[in-house]
């Protein structure tokens, strides 16, 4: 089983009001951290932009990138499948969503294999979210998307066969738009590596280690499932880096 996988980079970036995608996200550029996770076991990748620090950034990490200046999500879309031939399968992922690990990669990959005929979507508790992997079968479909539609609208087209592939933490699912938010995930992610779990490396680590008790805390103090960075990092109590047990909780 051959898949391949398109890392979707050609956003404007408008609310984030710059280059996101290279935007500092502990330490590294935010993408770099999505490149870093992709799983071995993919046959192969690409990096579909807009931006020439993009593409540098996929150079360093020696992922092949089409830099191109197509204004529509659709364009990315045809572009990336172009380099799709041979594939069973393709894997969506967007740029901005840093911490989306490899073994919900891995786990989705494992799932298609046994369910090629099958869409293979990244969920928590229902909520459905990104990455998508998608079989050959509707790379047509796909390459058809005309200017303004997007790859929901075959998602909508083939809703009975989406398969959601069950993820432990909901921060996997959460993708940047804005300054703020970008913060917020970042804060988070060192508010729980100064909480003192052990064997804490990395933000993938953070988010794996600590998922189960901050699900079962924020499903008692939040009425909503599916949690905000900002709401997981309010939960926490933290406060100019300062880490605390939220006394808020009701």
């Amino acid at each position: 089983m051959r898949i391949g996988c398109i890392i979707m980079a050609s956003g404007s970036s408008t609310r984030f009001g710059g280059e996101k995608l290279v935007a500092p996200f502990l330490g590294e550029p935010l993408i770099l951290h999505t490149l870093n996770a992709l799983p071995k076991t993919l046959a192969r990748s690409v990096v579909v932009t807009r931006s020439e620090a993009v593409r540098q950034v996929a150079v360093r990490c020696g992922v092949p990138c089409v830099l191109h200046q197509e204004p529509q999500r659709c364009d990315t879309i045809r572009i990336g499948l172009s380099e799709m031939d041979g594939m069973d399968g393709c894997l969506f992922l967007v740029g901005d969503q840093p911490l989306c690990s490899a073994a919900t990669m891995q786990a989705m990959m494992d799932a298609f294999g046994r369910s090629p005929d099958r869409i293979i979507r990244a969920s928590h508790l229902g909520a459905m979210g990104n990455p998508v992997l998608v079989p050959a079968s509707l790379f047509d479909e796909l390459a058809a998307l005309q200017p303004g539609q997007t790859g929901g609208a075959v998602l909508r087209r083939h809703e009975q066969s989406v398969l959601p592939c069950e993820v432990d933490n909901p921060l996997e699912l959460e993708d940047v738009d804005t300054p703020m938010g970008l913060s917020a995930l970042e804060s988070l992610a060192l508010a729980l590596r100064l909480s003192g779990i052990s064997g804490v490396t990395s933000p993938h680590a953070v988010i794996l280690s600590a998922g189960k008790d901050l699900l079962r805390f924020c499903r008692r103090s939040f009425a909503s499932v599916r949690m905000t960075a900002w709401g997981w990092m309010t939960a926490w109590g933290v406060d100019n880096g300062n880490v605390g047990w939220s006394a808020t909780r009701n």
